[in-house]
């Protein structure tokens, strides 16, 4: 059985964490709920290569991301593998074509918004958002 796996950008500016509003559509994962950006690595795909692409796709193509290092990783409800990345970023952010809203909040507000799922986050992406 082939895994799901997914990556997560852990954006950080002035101590806030970045955080999507997903634009609601029928039967997508998340369809309307916040989120820290990241997705699906599609077949063929590295994490690198498919942390760049969500990126582009969740923030348009003028966020450009830098990888700065790998912070942990946690297996969802769901079975999807998913591994954490501290991105730094450049450019012009704006929600692209998967959200309706962009914006940094606090490492608590990021769990408040977030819900139910921040429970499932790995300990150490936990305790980095706390510092926030």
């Amino acid at each position: 059985m082939d895994r799901k796996k997914s990556v997560v950008a852990l954006i950080v500016k002035d101590e806030k964490v970045l955080v999507g509003k997903k634009k609601k559509k029928e039967g997508r994962s998340l369809s309307g709920m916040w989120h820290i950006p990241g997705g699906k690595i599609e077949k063929g795909e590295t994490q690198k290569k498919a942390l760049k692409r969500e990126m582009e796709e969740e923030l348009g193509k003028d966020a450009l991301i830098e990888i700065l290092g790998f912070v942990g990783r946690h297996k969802t409800q769901r079975g999807t593998m998913v591994n954490w990345y501290r991105c730094d970023i450049s450019g012009k952010i704006f929600p692209a074509s998967d959200l309706e809203k962009v914006k940094f909040v606090s490492g608590k507000e990021a769990f408040e918004i977030c819900g139910e799922r921040s429970k499932e986050w790995p300990r150490k992406v936990k305790k980095f958002l706390k510092c926030l």
